[in-house]
């Protein structure tokens, strides 16, 4: 959500009186949230994201920003559609579904990042610096709405 707002806003360049460098700042620092959620949910499901493929030939570069952040979208709304099915239709778990929409996003975000000129640790790193800022004394749904690390 928040990532496809920030790119948004850098493919229209209307900043809304963000300066492009904290534009961009801010699309590594949300690169972060996808690479945590995907690892939540794993964690959730149990699987061990260390055996996860590469799939050659279905996850591509495509050479431009807003394509590869277009197919992270992808990857990362059919994880959620995925999950919804296993959740609410009964549907049995595909591991080859699982592992090839997560090896999706991770892929699609080392993709963004590397379009941006960082590497993954350095999003990492932004994830973890933003969500300490933000959640200093720890979580709590206070925190998560005052957002402090925005301001």
């Amino acid at each position: 959500g928040e990532l496809a707002g920030v790119m948004i806003q850098w493919v229209t360049n209307k900043t809304y009186g963000t300066t492009i460098e904290l534009l961009i700042q801010l699309i590594k620092k949300e690169l972060g949230d996808c690479c945590w959620y995907v690892a939540e949910t794993a964690s959730a499901m149990n699987y061990d994201l260390s055996s996860i493929g590469s799939y050659p030939g279905l996850i591509i570069d495509h050479g431009d920003h807003m394509l590869n952040a277009l197919q992270l979208i992808k990857y990362a709304g059919e994880a959620s559609d995925y999950i919804k099915k296993l959740l609410w239709h009964g549907k049995d778990i595909d591991w080859y579904q699982v592992e090839l929409n997560f090896a999706g996003v991770l892929r699609s975000v080392e993709l963004v990042a590397d379009d941006f000129g960082f590497s993954l640790s350095d999003v990492f790193e932004a994830n973890i610096a933003k969500l300490n800022k933000r959640y200093s004394a720890g979580f709590s749904a206070e925190a998560a709405e005052a957002r402090v690390d925005l301001n």
